[in-house]
């Protein structure tokens, strides 16, 4: 979030502190099961990786921060064995991302009525950020729900409002111009339609809505001004060719239909984020079983990537995988794995989960082109599962 702590921090941290001296007062205790000790001897690699870190002080900030996240799934994970205080934390992650929603609409589709600043609440340069830090982040936040409306919408015999929830969700998803999210959002949709019991025709119905209501906000934004619109080409490669169709009145040119795609990749990604990737693999070289210590990636990879000749310098991983194989090295990113698998395989609301599977393997996808770990909501869904 733009603001730490977040509101959610602040509520969870008084919520978790009286669940836990309730436990204790009714003799409970806090008992671990076999992933707990996995996600304890990953938490470990890192406290002790701190010794090797370039920086202590960074290093113990984001061991601790790795570490609130945790002790966060624990505690969510114990507290929603009871079913409908699950359904409540449901609800409230539902209605917090549809907030996310409204705000990713106000800043771009709004843009017109008002002028926001470049850097604000709500946006960075160009693209909508909705309180959060990164417009990456703010996407990937709403993709779940949209999962989870869409799941409904298949389930439900009049879906027309989950529908909507879910059309609207979709099209923020490519207002926030996250090539990652968008990517993950599919994948997850395709999930979604192939394994919800549902009839054939109200899928095919859903996929054709789906396309026609992206494809109608793209051909509207397509005549926005271009200081709103500038960096939609990243998803919406296409519009230059409507704005050429309706100023023109003629279909584009040969040379205009091969070119056009070319804004989907940028500059940034050849020069800046391809580098931190290999970054990332001279770092777990230096030290590949516990790796430099947690936050270690931001000390080390700026220096790395101007050697390796990187035309932008970024410290970000810009990969989950990369980023705790370097920072807790081969030991810690082999708990982290083990651990996923085993919350997976043993999930406990087996009948009503498909959309947080859908919902874990679209974020675990874009972990490739993001670095999501210390994402609140990935550790919740996994809580949740």
């Amino acid at each position: 979030m733009r603001f730490e702590p977040a509101l959610c921090d602040i509520l969870f941290v008084l919520a978790g502190a009286a669940w836990l001296i309730d436990r204790f007062i009714h003799g409970k205790g806090v008992p671990l099961e076999s992933k707990d000790w996995l996600l304890l001897g990953f938490l470990l690699t890192g406290w002790i990786g701190v010794a090797y870190a370039p920086s202590i002080p960074e290093s113990v900030r984001f061991a601790g921060i790795t570490t609130y996240l945790a002790v966060f799934y624990y505690i969510i994970r114990q507290a929603s064995k009871d079913i409908s205080l699950r359904n409540i934390m449901i609800s409230f992650y539902l209605a917090s991302a549809l907030i996310t929603v409204v705000l990713v609409w106000i800043a771009i589709a709004g843009s017109p009525l008002w002028q926001l600043p470049a850097d604000s609440l709500l946006t960075y340069r160009t693209r909508p950020i909705a309180l959060f830090k990164s417009p990456n982040v703010a996407g990937a936040f709403i993709v779940p729900a949209a999962l989870y409306f869409l799941w409904r919408s298949l389930q439900y015999v009049r879906p027309a409002g989950l529908a909507a929830l879910y059309l609207i969700s979709e099209c923020a998803v490519f207002l926030t111009m996250s090539r990652g999210a968008l990517m993950s959002l599919g994948l997850g949709c395709l999930i979604i339609f192939l394994l919800t019991p549902s009839t054939w025709r109200k899928r095919f119905t859903l996929m054709v809505l789906s396309v026609l209501v992206v494809e109608l906000l793209s051909f509207v934004l397509a005549f926005y001004p271009a200081t709103v619109v500038g960096e939609l080409d990243r998803v919406f490669p296409h519009m230059p060719l409507f704005r050429y169709v309706v100023t023109e009145k003629s279909l584009p040119p040969a040379g205009m239909l091969a070119i056009y795609p070319q804004g989907v990749v940028k500059d940034y990604d050849r020069g800046g984020r391809a580098y931190a990737w290999k970054a990332g693999l001279e770092i777990i070289k230096e030290q590949p079983l516990l790796g430099r210590g947690p936050g270690s990636f931001e000390s080390l990879s700026p220096a790395i990537e101007e050697k390796l000749g990187a035309k932008i310098i970024t410290p970000s991983a810009h990969n989950l995988y990369i980023r705790v194989m370097a920072e807790n090295g081969i030991i810690g990113f082999a708990l982290l794995l083990v651990f996923f698998i085993y919350a997976w395989r043993n999930a406990r609301y087996k009948g009503d989960n498909l959309w947080i599977k859908a919902a874990l393997v679209a974020l675990l996808v874009d972990a490739f082109f993001i670095d999501s770990l210390h994402f609140r909501h990935l550790w919740l869904l996994l809580a949740l599962l």
